[in-house]
């Protein structure tokens, strides 16, 4: 959703200054409130692409005022659109207001490899991070956009130039904080939208088209695809670059908590599209006239919005695809049987989850028809064999470790 950063003023402390927020939340500049029970009840799940769209509702030039309160205000924006009652807090905030404000507020940190459009970014001095007037550089901002070098991103902010004018650039702000005797933390108050593909594909995130992989028309060559909105956009490999296949719409799209898959349901040999939303695993085949309808609707986990991320492979080597997730560093797995439910098989920590910049990723490594798991962190690629002995243990063996790609997807 894309939302309206208004203008109101207000007194913080001995001067007033002009901040970006909505009217009915008052001062952003006094201590983060937690939400109430009714609120907390019809709070919706953010996504970062809504910060960076509301960051980028004020205009390039407009006023700002302080970077703190111009960011705290993108925040509070879309945490009220969202019915949360937490607030970015300001000076007198139990952990200091270039700290503890973001913290109380509900952000969790990220590390600057983790970083993706819609975080914060708040350069503060470590050593005085919990103080409201602390010595060193101090800035906020919003990251809008990364850049195709690794700690360097697309700032949206304010007073950047001592101007109190919104203003965007790039910046690489731990970089800038090191040479200045501060930090760069980094916060996220939403969520990244996360792409799986079934047993022969990857674990991407992105802002823009998700990149989907599979067989689309079973002729045992892998092809490709992209995933906008609500259209998967499927094209075959040829062997000589790549032809136009096929164009599918169904649902809502990328957003809002549902993550697009790709499996092959029913052991056709075909890989088939879906969408994964809250709990639900919603498989969709084609029919006669080439229309998308739901195979099987599987409720399995809690979905993306509680940090559950939906994988799929062939676990037991049976050919049909199964569906999965992984919560922290644990991969929950899950037969498909032929009634349409999810029934549990195993559970296997693996990694150290999504919060620490593990990335989940399925395959069959060695070959042996059944789909292993693994993760990205970095440019490291991760392989583990899941095999009959692991799943007894209830862990996975290390196959090999691959470098490869960028430490920070490139986009645009």
């Amino acid at each position: 959703m894309a939302v309206r950063v208004p203008l109101i003023r207000f007194a913080e402390a001995r001067r007033t200054i002009t901040v970006a927020t909505v009217a009915l939340l008052g001062a952003v500049g006094v201590v983060a409130t937690h939400p109430s029970a009714a609120v907390a009840a019809r709070a919706t799940p953010i996504q970062n692409s809504e910060i960076v769209a509301a960051a980028r509702s004020a205009a390039l030039g407009s006023h700002g005022g302080q970077c703190k309160v111009w960011a705290a205000g993108v925040i509070d924006t879309v945490l009220a659109a969202h019915g949360r009652g937490d607030r970015v807090g300001g000076w007198g905030t139990p952990g200091g207001a270039y700290y503890g404000a973001w913290q109380r507020a509900g952000g969790m940190r990220v590390s600057q490899a983790q970083v993706r459009p819609g975080d914060v970014v708040q350069i503060v001095n470590a050593a005085e991070k919990n103080s409201d007037f602390p010595a060193g550089a101090l800035h906020s901002a919003i990251v809008v956009g990364l850049t195709g070098t690794p700690g360097t991103f697309v700032l949206r902010d304010s007073n950047w130039r001592g101007e109190e004018s919104v203003f965007q650039h790039r910046l690489d702000p731990s970089g800038y904080a090191r040479a200045h005797g501060s930090t760069a933390y980094y916060w996220r108050f939403g969520s990244v939208t996360p792409q799986v593909h079934g047993a022969e594909g990857l674990f991407w995130s992105t802002t823009g088209g998700v990149p989907i992989s599979g067989d689309w028309d079973g002729d045992g060559r892998a092809d490709i695809g992209v995933v906008v909105g609500n259209t998967f956009a499927l094209a075959l490999t040829t062997g000589k670059g790549t032809k136009t296949y096929r164009k599918i719409s169904y649902g809502a799209g990328v957003g809002k908590s549902r993550v697009p898959i790709t499996g092959d349901w029913n052991g056709d040999g075909v890989t088939d599209v879906g969408w994964q939303h809250g709990s639900a695993f919603r498989l969709l085949l084609l029919n006669e006239n080439g229309k998308p309808y739901t195979y099987k609707l599987i409720s399995f986990g809690r979905g993306v919005a509680h940090n559950d991320i939906p994988i799929t492979g062939d676990w037991n080597g049976d050919g049909v695809t199964d569906i999965g997730y992984v919560r922290g560093g644990a991969f929950h797995l899950a037969l498909v049987t032929k009634k349409g439910k999810a029934r549990a098989y195993r559970t296997i920590k693996y990694g150290a989850g999504a919060a620490k910049g593990d990335l989940p990723i399925t395959g069959d490594w060695n070959g042996d028809g059944r789909s292993d798991i693994g993760y990205r962190r970095g440019r490291v690629f991760t392989l583990g064999v899941s095999g009959h002995a692991a799943l007894a243990a209830g862990r996975a063996r290390d196959l090999r470790r691959i470098t490869y790609g960028a430490a920070q997807l490139v986009r645009r």
